[in-house]
């Protein structure tokens, strides 16, 4: 599992989900990846899953 702040200083939340998911290319198991943020609007959600991080359950 990783765990990782959205807002991150070098590089975002959303963009270290997008090259985790490229390395892992089509793998059968993918690692879960959790996104920690402040912002509790709709579109930071929606950012984070296009990124390729964990969708909630």
């Amino acid at each position: 599992m990783v765990l990782t702040d959205c807002a991150m200083p070098e590089m975002s939340g959303e963009q270290l989900a997008t090259a985790i998911r490229s390395e892992e290319g089509a793998a059968s198991e993918r690692v879960p990846i959790v996104g920690l943020t402040a912002n509790a609007q709709p579109e930071a959600a929606a950012r984070a899953i296009g990124a390729g991080m964990s969708a909630p359950h």
